[in-house]
């Protein structure tokens, strides 16, 4: 095993971090999957929208900081980071079946 393969307990703490966040952010989630759309996307939710806002971006971002590790453990090129605006909720369409 060479010195690349090795995890080093900085990186391991950074890692075991982000899994908490995401995990404690599922989990807020999941108490509010029980809103119908309807709900949700009424004026009085707004509160309940930017939470869920939130959690979501909190989630990409740990989850992005678990993949920097793994590409900076290999060497592996990073990849360029493009900033693009994310679309607000109320600006996407969503499809009732």
């Amino acid at each position: 095993m060479s010195d690349r393969d090795e995890l080093s307990p900085a990186r391991a703490n950074r890692i075991a971090d982000a899994v908490e966040a995401i995990e404690r952010d599922v989990v807020r989630l999941a108490e509010l999957q029980h809103l119908a759309l309807g709900e949700y996307v009424s004026d009085g939710n707004q509160d309940t929208r930017d939470v869920v806002e939130r959690k979501f971006e909190k989630l990409t971002e740990a989850t992005l900081d678990i993949a920097r590790q793994e590409v900076s453990r290999t060497g592996a090129p990073t990849p360029v980071r493009i900033e693009t605006p994310s679309p607000m909720v109320s600006e996407v369409s969503v499809d009732s079946p």
